[in-house]
């Protein structure tokens, strides 16, 4: 079983964070973020962390389900208008996948949203991939 919804949530300097009746305030540098608790979900906040805590029924599967939700919904916003978000890939070297089908001489490979283009200099050679799991 996930205890997601337990983990603890450490906000970092230049973000602050809000709580109005039921909506949860974020600010920071990168921009602000709001989100609507569900009933039975409650934020507190003390020096600097949060914590996600849930009322009422401890057997119900869904309020269990959407404070771990909400948990990590939160500590999303915080990363995002603290630090943004980025991905970072690994190209990985293998000789016999990064060479050119044509004439053996190595791929430039750009990057451009989705798509990976792979582009011989020499022979001009072009091939392309989309990635479908990247919005």
């Amino acid at each position: 079983m996930s205890r997601i919804g337990e983990k603890i949530i450490n906000v970092p300097d230049g973000v602050s964070v809000e709580v109005q009746n039921s909506s949860v305030n974020v600010k920071g540098p990168l921009g602000a973020e709001t989100i609507s608790l569900l009933d039975g979900i409650e934020l507190k906040i003390e020096d600097n962390i949060l914590t996600v805590v849930k009322k009422g029924d401890e057997t119900d599967k869904k309020l269990r389900a959407f404070h771990g939700l909400s948990r990590a919904l939160i500590a999303n916003m915080v990363t995002g208008v603290s630090v943004g978000f980025k991905k970072e890939l690994e190209i990985i070297e293998n000789i016999d996948e990064t060479k050119c089908w044509y004439c053996g001489c190595p791929w430039t490979i750009y990057w451009g949203g989705r798509n990976f283009e792979f582009e011989c200099e020499i022979c001009e050679a072009k091939w392309s991939w989309k990635r479908k799991d990247i919005r």
